[in-house]
């Protein structure tokens, strides 16, 4: 008989606990002086829902732009602002996706 004992995922103080695991939170997000120029641009993958979220508040209009991501909480972050993401299990399946075009 083999048990598994599932730990608490680690996370960032403001994580949402999904799936009725308890978050573990071990550190704070602080947002950094410097944002990144986002004008111009079209097409977004997101590899944090933090990340999503600030850059939208910064940004409402990327609301209307194309996103992508990874399947999971980033998905849900992206869903719970009214956006549909495209779903790739990873950047680097987007990136060569993305180049075949």
């Amino acid at each position: 008989q083999h048990l598994v004992r599932m730990q608490p995922p680690a996370a960032h103080e403001d994580a949402c606990a999904e799936n009725g695991m308890n978050m573990l939170p071990t550190y704070r997000l602080i947002p950094k002086g410097d944002v990144p120029v986002l004008e111009d641009k079209k097409y977004f993958f997101w590899t944090s829902g933090s990340a999503f979220e600030r850059a939208l508040v910064l940004n409402p209009w990327i609301k209307s732009m194309t996103h992508f991501c990874g399947p999971g909480n980033t998905q849900r972050a992206l869903e719970r602002s009214g956006v549909t993401p495209h779903i790739f299990l990873d950047h680097e399946q987007w990136l060569k996706e993305m180049s075949l075009s």
